[in-house]
């Protein structure tokens, strides 16, 4: 988006009872400009956060699935926004079929170190139309099924940081979906999760073994 329309878009935004605004974007989108002005925006009393999808950390599944990025820029854009004291929030895919188990877990971890305040964990959904349709419909991959996910899902929950606010964990599509959620409601999933995690006394954290969150140093 123009810099300009983006100045707008914000400025309409900002009505009596917002207390914050959310900017949804792409690491390769981060830049200065932008970032210069949300800062004045922040100035003004308003909470920013961006929302930075990743997807995954393993270069061959961006590739495959045209991100059009790699790792080295989520990483790039990540200390860029940490420098105005943004907090941030990624968006990674559990279950991407060219993805290992360990890749989603090192996600996790990646995610802790480098301080990130939130993640949007969302589960693969299939739309037609698209080369990954076309690629279901030809049954070129396999989809994880329901209970493996959920043991994913949890497990990467034990290896994050215990303090990671958790925006979600199962994703939402459109009706017309070739795939999502195995047919079953989110809500029923995460309820199902949730079960499994009380009855095992797994928490979020207990697992996370790569130290405390290195303070990020704020340039004034």
């Amino acid at each position: 988006m123009p810099l300009e329309a983006f100045k707008r878009a914000i400025e309409e935004a900002k009505i009596e009872g917002v207390i914050g605004i959310s900017v949804s974007t792409r690491p390769d989108c981060i830049d200065q400009p932008y970032l210069d002005y949300l800062a004045e925006v922040q100035a003004e009393g308003y909470a920013i956060e961006i929302e930075l999808g990743l997807q995954s950390i393993n270069i061959n599944t961006l590739n495959m699935i045209h991100r059009g990025h790699g790792l080295a820029e989520f990483v790039k854009a990540v200390l860029d926004i940490q420098r105005y004291g943004f907090s941030i929030c990624v968006h990674l895919i559990a279950n991407l079929p060219w993805d290992t188990e360990d890749d989603f877990y090192e996600a996790g971890r990646l995610i802790s170190v480098l301080g990130i305040e939130a993640v949007k964990v969302h589960s693969l959904y299939i739309l037609p139309e698209t080369v990954l349709g076309q690629w279901y419909s030809m049954d070129y991959f396999d989809v994880l099924p329901a209970e493996a996910y959920i043991d994913r899902v949890i497990h990467f929950l034990r290896v994050i940081r215990p303090d990671i606010v958790i925006q979600r964990l199962f994703a939402r599509a459109p009706e017309e979906a070739l795939f999502c959620n195995w047919e079953t409601s989110w809500r029923k999933l995460l309820n199902t999760l949730e079960e499994r995690m009380e009855t095992m006394d797994y928490k979020q954290g207990d697992l996370y073994n790569v130290g405390p969150k290195i303070p990020v140093q704020i340039e004034k």
